[in-house]
């Protein structure tokens, strides 16, 4: 599912153009495998003289001295392994769709080499760059905007996701998997108090039995009745289903005053207890177990990365960033 999310085209890509993916927590490798699978048509077979079955596994980052787990496979057909090693690194150089997978563990870095390198005899391991350490780390490395797709499954994704959004490319996909909803709610949170160019496409859940994900509606709404008391609008005692906002929040009611509800030094568009969160499953019934997926897509912002915007754009904003987008 969530390759089928990035909508993968490698074959489509221009003679400059870069694919490269970022994914981090790296874990047993299952996701690596459907992420090489889906771009190693961009980079057409390894050469003759390296056969597929015997790529290099060094990981960046590694300690020194950790067991490789093709020490001491030797592939007879070779000249010699300096040759081969110099034909593999020149071709590593040519490849135009790379995955990047990093893990904080080098233990599960190695466990996830070994799979993958398995998988119908490595296979698809030649198109991934395995990397170890601190996702901070990596990202400093990394130029602005040079990443096509980012997906998380690490603790405290939110932490991230402005140092990821300043390397993904315009139109990339930020992809977020937590085990609970209400992480998400902070990953939209930051989002917005941040006012990153990052606009939410869909928040999926994954469980048992739900093969192709069940839609929730997480996003943040202000109730109706917050917005006339802060246009002066006088609040009149109404029956509890009116002034509700379409998101099903519910009123406040009661005779207050506008400035009882809202905060002159409050920053805009910073997330107070004027505004509320709508976190429900959209349709179906209750499961168990899985987890919980969520995808952002990057915007071109009018100013710069994390320009300030509105908080309440109007049609011609809207307009103005579609466009602006497209072209």
């Amino acid at each position: 599912m969530i390759v089928s999310l990035l909508d993968l085209h490698p074959a489509a890509l221009q003679d400059d153009e870069k694919l490269e993916i970022l994914e981090a927590g790296t874990g047993h490798g299952a996701l690596t495998i459907h992420l090489a699978r889906a771009i190693a048509g961009a980079n057409g077979p390894c050469p003759p003289s390296i056969p597929s079955s015997r790529p290099d596994t060094s990981v960046t980052g590694e300690a020194a001295g950790e067991a490789n787990p093709t020490d001491g496979m030797v592939d007879e057909t070779l000249t010699t392994p300096d040759e081969a090693a110099a034909d593999f690194e020149a071709w590593k150089q040519r490849r135009r769709a790379i995955v990047h997978t990093l893990d904080i563990s080098s233990k599960h870095s190695k466990h996830a080499k070994k799979t993958i390198f398995g998988f119908r005899h490595g296979l698809y391991f030649p198109h991934i760059d395995f990397h170890t350490g601190l996702l901070s780390d990596f990202l400093s490395s990394r130029e602005p905007e040079s990443l096509a797709h980012c997906f998380l499954d690490l603790p405290s994704c939110e932490d991230h996701i402005e140092e990821v959004g300043e390397r993904l490319q315009i139109d990339g996909c930020l992809l977020v998997f937590t085990p609970s909803v209400t992480q998400i709610t902070r990953c939209v949170e930051m989002i917005r108090n941040k006012k990153l160019p990052l606009v939410m496409e869909q928040c999926l859940e994954l469980g048992p039995g739900l093969s192709g994900g069940r839609l929730w509606d997480v996003r943040v709404v202000k109730p109706r009745v917050l917005e006339k008391l802060e246009n002066g609008a006088k609040l009149q005692r109404e029956d509890p289903r009116e002034g509700a906002s379409e998101s099903g929040s519910e009123p406040l009611g009661g005779d207050l005053e506008p400035d009882q509800l809202s905060s002159p030094e409050r920053p805009e568009g910073q997330i107070t207890e004027d505004y509320k969160f709508v976190c429900r499953p959209k349709v179906g019934e209750r499961t168990q177990g899985g987890g919980f997926l969520a995808m952002w897509r990057k915007m071109k912002p009018k100013e710069g990365y994390g320009s300030k915007r509105s908080d309440n754009p109007t049609k011609e904003d809207k307009v103005d960033n579609v466009e602006e987008t497209i072209s």
